[in-house]
């Protein structure tokens, strides 16, 4: 082999050896994977918050994704894999949304309006994760029991938690479940982001703003002073 057959300073690869290139799982494919992998779960997103986890496949995925079920599979081996990860997204979006209200140091009465607070804007500026926790508290099949293989099981018992000291500390309405009160919550934010400004336009009214849903809320579950 000559001089010219390989460049300067390359080592010549011996026989039965592959010349050096670039390495399998380098870190443009490893970011490529990244991206490949978000793009799915931001569009299973969008189509599981309107179908629910039945209305989906992987076929519908790929269709409004452009990427081929065979991609799809690479990076989750079957819908159920896929709509868990939507799920820990939505998880962590709720988390982040509600840092103050399980920050334990701070006042309970100021966690609970935390918790209002962050979960309604959170809706209004996730729609389509506030849907698919809608579509998760429909779905759970027994009322007053979280299965604890649910992806959003942690965040959902630290809010009953949170909820049953407000209860306990008479800061809550008392006549109804801690799951009750979630559910009113999470209904009134999603109906609030999503489907009163339908119902608005047709009437000819300005849609309900994020404060406007917050204080509804609060004077729906605390006492009265």
């Amino acid at each position: 082999m000559s001089q010219t057959d390989f460049e300067a300073g390359e080592v010549p690869a011996k026989r039965g050896q592959r010349r050096r290139g670039r390495p399998k799982g380098s870190k443009s494919s490893n970011v490529a994977g990244e991206v490949t992998r978000a793009k799915l779960i931001e569009v299973s997103l969008e189509l599981f918050s309107r179908q629910g986890f039945a209305g989906v496949s992987i076929g519908a995925v790929s269709d409004v994704s452009g990427v081929a079920k065979g991609s799809i599979t690479h990076h989750f081996p079957n819908k159920k894999h896929l709509y868990q990860a939507v799920l820990e997204v939505v998880g962590s979006g709720l988390k982040s949304a509600c840092l103050i209200a399980f920050d334990s140091s701070r006042p309970l009465g100021e966690r609970l309006e935390n918790l209002i607070d962050g979960i309604i804007l959170w809706s209004f500026e996730n729609e389509a994760q506030a849907r698919m926790v809608a579509f998760e508290l429909l779905g759970l099949s027994e009322r007053g029991k979280i299965p604890p293989e649910w992806a959003l099981t942690e965040h959902m018992e630290n809010t009953m938690h949170l909820l049953t000291r407000g209860q306990e500390e008479e800061l809550l309405v008392e006549d109804c479940s801690p799951l009750a009160l979630l559910e009113v919550i999470f209904g009134l934010a999603v109906f609030s982001a999503i489907h009163k400004p339908c119902i608005s336009e047709e009437r000819g009214i300005a849609p309900s703003s994020a404060q406007e849903a917050q204080t509804l809320l609060r004077q729906s579950i605390f006492k009265s002073a």
